[in-house]
C-alpha cells in the first residue's frame, strides 16, 4: 500500500497494517511527515526533496529495472510479490 502505519513497540516486525482501521492516527502521521518535510526544504540549499527527483525520474532504480529483483523474487518462491511489483509499475 502507499500508506502504511505501525504500532513498532507492540509490533516491531510490522506484521499488522493498522491503517485501515487508524484514520486518525494516520492523518497525524502524514501531518507530522509534512511538516518535516517542510522544516528540511526551508533548510535546504536548493529547496529540492531529492525523493522528488527521484520520482520524477521514474521511481527508485530496482522499480524502474527491476528485472532482476522480479526474477529473484520468483526463484525464491515469491511469485506473487514479483506479479504485484511488475503490475504497479507497468513492467514484465
Amino acid at each position: 500500500p502507499d500508506e502504511m502505519l505501525f504500532n513498532l513497540t507492540a509490533d516491531p516486525h510490522e506484521l499488522h497494517d493498522l491503517a485501515p482501521t487508524a484514520p486518525p492516527e494516520l492523518a497525524r502521521g502524514r501531518a507530522l511527515l509534512a511538516a518535516w518535510r517542510e522544516e528540511m526544504l526551508r533548510r535546504s540549499r536548493t529547496g529540492i526533496d531529492p525523493m522528488d527527483t527521484v520520482l520524477g525520474e521514474g521511481g527508485s532504480l530496482h522499480a524502474r529495472e527491476c528485472g532482476g529483483y522480479l526474477d529473484r523474487l520468483r526463484i525464491t518462491g515469491r511469485g506473487d510479490l514479483a506479479a504485484r511489483l511488475a503490475r504497479k509499475h507497468g513492467v514484465r
